[in-house]
């Protein structure tokens, strides 16, 4: 059976078992392991997000079954999203460049949502020295205030320390190291002219 794109109306030369298999991003760092449940073709990527392909054909994902339009050509498959945002995906070679990928897709996730808890723990300390006028507040400082925001910040998301971060009203960024490393950096948006 072939796949339709309901979107670019183009057939794509793969079949459902094709889908089986270890994928990885062409140009961003994304990895997908698809298996066969019964007649459906399921994937789960490095941040769990769950897609499916049915037995028409159509690629479904996420918990409100989001369909995505899919084109192939020359063995790389795009994937195309309602929001027009696409990923390209190729059949790893072996297991070794799936691992590969995969540890690079969940290291991005991981130094996003680090550069989220940087984020709010800055904007939360500037704030704080403002309304103290303080000349630093220490992460710990913040913790123990029981400040709002401060509590929804992940403890350690892979292994980062928040507990050395000291804030200072000149404080450009925050920066914090994982595993003697990788370190994530977060820096204080420039007042526009």
């Amino acid at each position: 059976m072939k796949y339709l794109s309901a979107l670019l109306l183009l057939t794509l030369s793969l079949n459902a078992s094709d889908f089986v298999g270890m994928w990885i991003g062409e140009k961003e760092p994304l990895a997908i392991k698809f298996t066969q449940e019964n007649d459906v073709i399921v994937g789960i990527d490095q941040r769990i997000a769950k897609y499916r392909i049915d037995s028409e054909g159509t690629l479904k994902f996420g918990i409100g079954d989001e369909t995505c339009s899919m084109i192939e050509e020359n063995g790389i498959v795009t994937f195309i999203y309602p929001n027009g945002r696409k990923y390209e995906l190729r059949k790893a070679k072996n297991e070794s460049e799936y691992l590969e990928a995969y540890e690079a897709s969940k290291w991005d996730s991981q130094s996003k949502a680090i550069a989220n808890n940087l984020r709010q723990i800055l904007f939360v300390a500037k704030a704080y020295l403002k309304e103290n006028e303080l000349d630093q507040v220490s992460y710990d400082q913040l913790v123990s205030e029981k400040t709002e925001i401060i509590r929804s910040v992940k403890s350690s998301i892979a292994g980062e320390d928040y507990s050395t971060l000291v804030i200072t009203p000149e404080t450009e960024s925050l920066t914090v190291i994982i595993d003697d490393k990788k370190s994530v950096t977060y820096p204080w948006p420039k007042k526009q002219n």
